[in-house]
């Protein structure tokens, strides 16, 4: 007889919808998303989402948060993470990707809001692909330095938060598709150019955070 495997970490579906339509996302920006995350946030809300991770994930230990764009339900998630964690006592780990559009208070109010009782660690992964000439091609006009302003604003909130018993990542992930290949195939300075932003993005997060819980990985 096959028995069925009992997962410690798991990776649930929480946002069906994005802010952005980035140039190279498979995901089609249809109307029925929108049907599909307000189910979303109705099992977040009245229990389903929790007991869909317990078929699986009894003894769940990480929760990653995957979508669209999970800051977009993350309120819901903050509402019910009481739940959460009295459902699944050993959960310690959280992990998702964001864009980093939404406005980052939504992140530090989620840290905030888990207990000091417990021992935390998370994995915040941020979305961006380079300076100007890639990230606003991809992801439109103006992203650039929204990320990098919200980057930098989150980095100076996550001070505020150096007695709360959680430490925290986030790594930097670039897309580049073959049409920003060619950019820096012909215009190789330009490769110098996204080098000296992510470097200098790095610099400045070392200077802001005085968090020794929390590490920025801008990936050049």
């Amino acid at each position: 007889m096959c028995s069925f495997k009992k997962f410690e970490y798991v990776e649930m579906y929480s946002s069906a919808i994005c802010n952005l339509n980035c140039s190279y996302c498979y995901i089609p920006k249809v109307s029925e998303l929108k049907d599909v995350n307000k189910r979303i946030v109705e099992d977040i809300c009245n229990g389903t989402y929790i007991e869909r991770i317990k078929t699986i994930a009894p003894d769940l230990k990480g929760l990653a948060f995957w979508g669209a764009e999970p800051t977009i339900t993350l309120p819901e998630i903050i509402e019910h993470l009481d739940e959460f964690l009295i459902a699944f006592p050993k959960l310690d780990h959280f992990s998702f990707s964001t864009n980093l559009i939404k406005d980052p208070t939504v992140i530090y109010e989620f840290l905030k809001a888990l207990p000091d009782d417990r021992k935390f660690s998370a994995g915040f992964q941020i979305s961006i692909d380079g300076h100007k000439p890639i990230t606003d091609a991809n992801r439109g006009e103006g992203t650039t330095k929204k990320i990098s302003d919200n980057i930098r604003l989150l980095a100076f909130m996550m001070n505020d938060l150096k007695d709360k018993n959680v430490s925290v990542r986030f790594p930097t992930k670039i897309t580049w598709t073959m049409d920003n290949v060619r950019f820096f195939y012909e215009n190789l300075e330009e490769l110098d150019e996204s080098y000296n932003f992510f470097s200098k993005m790095q610099d400045d997060l070392d200077r802001i955070n005085t968090n020794k819980n929390v590490k920025y990985l801008i990936n050049c």
